[in-house]
């Protein structure tokens, strides 16, 4: 548990961090309202609420609520899946959440994922044991809980959720003979009030399926799309982020999946519900999200949207190692986790606690006075200038829709204030006087100042301005291009 809080001490934030903090800062109803208009559900943003009305806007405490929920499915290995699976099985488990890079990567990410992997994992274990013929009631009312908590956390939770309870059905199917009414009518009964409970967020999804159709980020470059997923989950490594050496992640991801294949295959007669359940579900979500996509002609599968079917896939790599491994090769593969996730961490730590981070924000808070307002833009079709805004929401703020971004994603970004005001030609902003910073922040690695918000801001506004700062944050790789102009 140390392992990984290691390199969570810090206040950096990226463009998606920065929404939920945002967010977090506005009532129930009004989160409710104004995630409607995102593409991810409600639960977790509410829950991040909870923890504002407690502490206030603490980073470090939403860093630490992920890192919460880590932690809690690492004790359940040796809890609920000791009991259910034997303590070497309960032991690996909690040692590959502990220890994996991509959860040494995501223990403090302050986004959903480890909160729908935690849920995924509760609701799942339950299934199977209700699969195993124990009647006990409260199998299904945590299954059901916790799959709803799910699927009102994230989409592909309630693509899991379908998943598992598809595999529920088919057991019950194949072994009919051996099954009475009353195990369908269990069945149907779970499947009901999962929807039942579903149902007050069930027209806001099919609003957002609709305008995921219509326009959504995910792109599908080949063959680097399918070798960073394949990489993402064992080193966390993606796009432009390296945590674990490339090499590395490549010899050790296909050495333990020779490894859990030859294990497999040699005892294939003794997988049983675990296997079906934790691999079931993880390619089938990414086959529904695959069908799905094709569907709407839209990619919707993603490196880091798989993040919560992996606490199944450790499931399974703890029960392979306990059930079919070798003890000399299981230690081999803990010493290469272990290198591999020091790398992770040291790479974290070099990362977060960088002084570069804080450079933008230091700078403005030396210089921004009460009352001075904001000016950012999407330029480039670039949302991280958002990242200052989560930082300075008590301002006057002027967002740019230069790039003229649907309705749908101008109310989603209420999120860094209601009060906002959203302009497509800088020219309709009238009556601004005095201070405005113009603040352009990109992920884009062109290594000097992107001047063009600043400039138009200039001509537009007929202002006068001494030039451009230029930072470049170690973290994440953010550009920031910022520069005072009055008015």
């Amino acid at each position: 548990m140390i392992f990984t809080l290691l390199s969570l001490f810090h206040t950096n934030i990226w463009f998606d961090e920065s929404y939920s903090v945002s967010l977090a800062t506005h009532s129930f109803s009004e989160i409710w309202r104004i995630d409607s208009h995102d593409v991810h559900p409600v639960l977790y943003y509410q829950l991040l609420h909870c923890l504002f009305l407690m502490f206030g806007e603490n980073i470090q405490v939403y860093r630490l609520f992920s890192w919460a929920c880590l932690s809690m499915m690492g004790i359940f290995g040796y809890t609920g899946i000791r009991k259910d699976y034997g303590e070497d099985c309960g032991l690996w488990f909690s040692f590959f959440v502990f220890f994996f890079p991509v959860n040494v990567v995501y223990a403090g990410e302050i986004r959903m994922y480890m909160l729908v992997s935690l849920l995924i994992l509760l609701g799942t274990f339950y299934a199977i044991r209700i699969a195993k013929g124990q009647k006990n009631i409260w199998n299904h009312i945590r299954m059901v809980l916790f799959f709803v908590l799910a699927a009102y956390t994230h989409y592909y939770g309630l693509l899991a959720a379908a998943v598992v309870n598809l595999i529920l059905l088919v057991i019950l199917i194949l072994h009919w003979k051996e099954k009475t009414w009353k195990d369908f009518a269990a069945w149907l009964a779970d499947g009901v009030l999962q929807i039942a409970l579903y149902i007050p967020w069930i027209f806001v999804f099919l609003a957002q399926t609709g305008n995921v159709k219509t326009n959504f980020w995910i792109q599908w470059i080949w063959p680097k799309s399918l070798i960073e997923i394949l990489l993402f989950q064992v080193s966390g490594n993606l796009e432009k982020e390296t945590y674990v050496p490339v090499i590395l992640a490549v010899l050790f991801e296909a050495s333990i999946t020779a490894y859990l294949i030859v294990n497999a295959c040699h005892k294939k007669h003794q997988h049983g519900y675990i296997t079906l359940f934790t691999l079931g579900t993880y390619f089938g979500v990414i086959a529904i999200a695959v069908g799905a996509g094709f569907a709407m002609h839209r990619i919707i599968i993603y490196s880091r949207y798989l993040l919560v079917c992996t606490s199944l896939l450790f499931l399974y790599f703890a029960y392979n190692f306990a059930t079919f491994g070798k003890k000399m090769l299981n230690a081999v593969f803990c010493v290469a986790i272990m290198i591999c996730s020091i790398c992770a961490n040291l790479s974290l730590i070099d990362i977060n606690y960088d002084a570069s981070n804080q450079a933008p924000y230091e700078y403005l808070n030396a210089n921004m006075q009460e009352g001075d307002a904001i000016l950012v833009g999407n330029y480039n079709q670039d949302p991280n200038s958002f990242i200052a805004v989560a930082k300075y929401m008590n301002h006057p703020l002027y967002y740019w829709n230069e790039m003229y971004w649907m309705d749908e994603s101008v109310k989603a970004y209420q999120a860094y204030g209601t009060g906002m005001r959203v302009v497509y030609d800088l020219k309709d902003i009238e009556g601004l006087s005095g201070r405005v910073w113009v603040i352009y922040a990109d992920d884009d690695h062109v290594g000097h100042a992107v001047n063009h918000v600043y400039d138009a801001a200039l001509q537009a506004f007929h202002a006068t301005g001494s030039g451009t700062q230029y930072f470049q944050t170690k973290y994440k790789s953010i550009e920031y291009t910022i520069g005072l102009i009055t008015v």
